[in-house]
C-alpha cells in the first residue's frame, strides 16, 4: 500500500512540474543589434513551414534602418517591394507585418504588428507574432532571419 501511495505521489509531482512550466526569460534586445539587412530563412504558421511550401521567397530580405524605417523584398508578395516602419520596446518588436506578408483576406483577417523576439544573436533573429483567421482563430507566425542570404540550389 505504501509503495502505491509513493507511486501516486511521484506521478502527481511529475504532472504538476510539467504543467507549471517556468516562463522563459525575455531576450535582451538592443536597437543596434537589430539594425541591418536580414534574409528570410524560414517562416512558419503554427509550426508548419510556409516558406518550404511556397518555395518562392528564397532571396527575400528585410532591412531595418536606424531611423526606424524599413524596406523589404518579399519575393512571394505582389508587388515584392514594401516600405514601412519598425520600433522596439524591450523584447517586443513592432513591424508593419501586413506589408511583409500578403494577407489572403479569404484565409486571414489580420496580422498583429507586434511580435516577440525569441532569439537575437549577431547572425540570427527570430520573432513571433499572431495572425487571425476569418473565424478569429489565432495562429502563431514565426519568422527565422539571418544576416547571411539563403543559398539557392538550381
Amino acid at each position: 500500500m505504501k509503495k502505491r501511495n509513493y507511486l501516486i505521489g511521484f506521478i502527481l509531482v511529475l504532472l504538476v512540474s510539467c504543467i507549471c512550466k517556468e516562463p522563459t526569460e525575455p531576450v535582451v534586445v538592443e536597437d543596434d543589434q537589430i539594425v541591418g539587412t536580414w534574409y528570410i530563412h524560414d517562416y512558419t504558421i503554427s509550426n508548419v513551414s510556409v516558406f518550404a511550401i511556397q518555395q518562392c521567397d528564397v532571396g527575400s530580405w528585410i532591412e531595418l534602418k536606424a531611423d526606424n524605417t524599413m524596406q523589404a523584398l518579399i519575393k512571394c508578395n505582389t508587388p515584392p517591394e514594401s516600405e514601412g516602419t519598425w520600433s522596439r520596446e524591450g523584447d517586443v518588436i513592432n513591424i508593419d507585418a501586413d506589408k511583409l506578408f500578403n494577407v489572403n483576406k479569404a484565409l486571414l483577417s489580420r496580422i498583429d504588428n507586434q511580435g516577440t523576439v525569441l532569439l537575437l544573436t549577431d547572425e540570427e533573429l527570430q520573432f513571433e507574432f499572431a495572425a487571425y483567421t476569418t473565424l478569429n482563430i489565432k495562429l502563431m507566425v514565426k519568422v527565422f532571419l539571418s544576416r547571411t542570404p539563403l543559398e539557392t540550389v538550381e
